[in-house]
């Protein structure tokens, strides 16, 4: 049983003791975009390009002209906003940002010089139009390696922009990427954008992203063996073999262990998981020191010095 106010946010990483690792995960509201999404951790970044559409007339955009900048409308008309032309609209950087719909929705793109196969970041901030009542949606074209559809949803207070970020990484497939948003709204409110930037990154670690969308996963998830699984990597440091057969006493050492409590007995018999010889530990702790819990009978029996941290594996029998 396990109790957490979040369970279904919960990684659970299983190890045999035959060394097989099970990992059952799902998370809920992270990401829409699948299980096994990689996502990195950059180490540097070179900016391709950055735009937040300071350039364009601040007007409704019917013509790929208005933007003056590398911007093509591709379909309908989108509105270039100055910041606190309607009260309480402000862009997210300098003073111009776009609403992506005019009297129409509207679609733009922007051709980008890539290199196939470097891995690069598209980072683009967005907001809700706060006179739309309902949330509104945008998707993001990036090449044809990325589909991705945008929510805007949160409310800001006093008829505000509350502007979000949103990133995407890919890895390029050709010489030249198309970046491109398109409006999903039917009516005049549309999504907000703006601060929109391209780097190519450098990353250093990559990670896996899960959601309960296993079926677009691209590929299937492998595990090795536990470190501490692998043959050649258990290390046997107490068996035993060759302490004086017979009771052991109080403060002995036998093997590396330091016995605290009586009576610890160490047996010759082929009996033994290993080798030939095992202990037998008792609960008598009458002339012994007293138990360091005492819910658990007869306390500590043996101490161990290692200088680090070990994982202990013992076997364990009884008669």
């Amino acid at each position: 049983r396990i109790d957490h106010p979040r369970i279904a946010d919960l990684d659970l990483h299983l190890v045999s003791p035959q060394g097989t690792r099970l990992l059952l995960s799902e998370n809920r509201g992270h990401t829409n975009i699948a299980y096994g999404m990689t996502l990195t951790n950059e180490t540097e970044a070179l900016m391709v390009f950055e735009d937040g559409f300071e350039s364009a007339e601040n007007d409704f955009i019917d013509d790929s002209a208005m933007f003056h900048s590398g911007w093509e409308l591709d379909s309908g008309e989108v509105y270039a906003y100055r910041s606190g032309e309607v009260a309480g609209l402000r862009a997210h950087s300098g003073v111009q940002f776009i609403e992506m719909s005019g009297l129409e929705p509207g679609t733009i793109s922007t051709n980008a010089l890539t290199e196939t196969d470097k891995t690069y970041r598209l980072r683009f901030a967005y907001a809700k139009n706060p006179d739309a009542d309902e949330p509104l949606e945008m998707k993001v074209f990036v090449g044809s390696v990325t589909n991705l559809t945008v929510t805007a949803s949160i409310e800001a207070a006093n008829n505000t922009l509350a502007w979000q970020m949103q990133d995407v990484v890919f890895t390029a497939k050709s010489a030249n990427t198309q970046i491109r948003f398109q409006s999903l709204e039917p009516d005049v409110y549309a999504v907000m954008l703006d601060s929109v930037r391209l780097d190519e990154v450098t990353p250093a670690n990559f990670y896996a992203v899960f959601s309960e969308l296993e079926n677009l996963a691209k590929a299937s998830m492998k595990f090795g063996d536990a470190p501490y699984a692998k043959e050649e990597e258990q290390v046997l440091f107490s068996g035993f073999e060759g302490a004086p057969v017979g009771l052991v006493k109080t403060d002995d050492i036998i093997d590396g262990w330091t016995v605290l409590n009586k009576k610890v007995r160490i047996s010759q018999n082929s009996s033994a998981h290993s080798g030939n010889y095992y202990a037998t530990l008792s609960e008598d702790i009458s002339q012994g020191n007293q138990p360091v819990d005492d819910k658990q009978p007869g306390g500590l029996i043996w101490e161990f010095e290692t200088g680090g941290d070990v994982r202990s594996s013992p076997a364990i029998g009884s008669d």
